[in-house]
């Protein structure tokens, strides 16, 4: 299979501290002879990638890096934001031309899922989410993020999450199933 693996945040090694299963998990789905293409955002003052994944990095969206340094009350934040996720839609869209992907998987509902939703309202790309419990317990507690997050799990195919509770609550929000998956490695 051909798979897009997006999320907002991806290590540039294995000993980097930022969601750090999920090179392992691209990397065993490498083994099992699928094609692989990850879709996120540059890391602030990263050292070269240590591993040979295919990877496309947006630009980071603040001075910091990835999304550390907005501010929910500055609309330059929101600008900012709106921007990444335009760039991060239109990169997919092209990647998907070109590739033709059987499947996308978002790590995590904001942003990452966000950007499946919209590429998946224009083209007829299946995409699964795996959401963390501070977008349902968390930012989706804020109605426009709770809007968005329903928007994004009731557009997926599949639903996953690390934790029964948590399975429970995102299918409360989207109205249908979430399987329970480990966060392994």
């Amino acid at each position: 299979m051909r798979i897009l693996i997006a999320s907002n945040s991806f290590p540039v090694s294995h000993m980097d501290w930022k969601a750090p299963f999920s090179i392992f998990f691209c990397e065993e789905l490498v083994k099992r002879g699928h094609d692989v293409t990850i879709v996120t955002f540059e890391r602030f003052g990263s050292p070269q990638e240590e591993h040979d994944l295919e990877i496309h990095r947006l630009p980071a969206i603040s001075s910091l890096g990835e999304d550390e340094g907005l501010r929910t009350n500055s609309i330059f934040s929101w600008i900012r934001l709106a921007v990444a996720h335009r760039k991060a839609v239109k990169l997919i869209e092209v990647l998907n031309r070109k590739s033709n992907f059987d499947a996308a998987l978002a790590l995590w509902a904001i942003p990452a899922g966000s950007w499946l939703y919209h590429v998946g309202k224009r083209t007829d790309l299946p995409y699964l989410v795996w959401v963390l419990g501070a977008e349902i317990w968390g930012i989706g507690r804020f109605p426009v993020f709770r809007i968005i997050v329903k928007k994004v799990l009731c557009g997926a195919a599949r639903v996953f999450a690390d934790g029964k509770e948590l399975c429970r609550d995102a299918a409360s929000v989207s109205g249908g199933e979430c399987e329970f998956l480990p966060t392994v490695w």
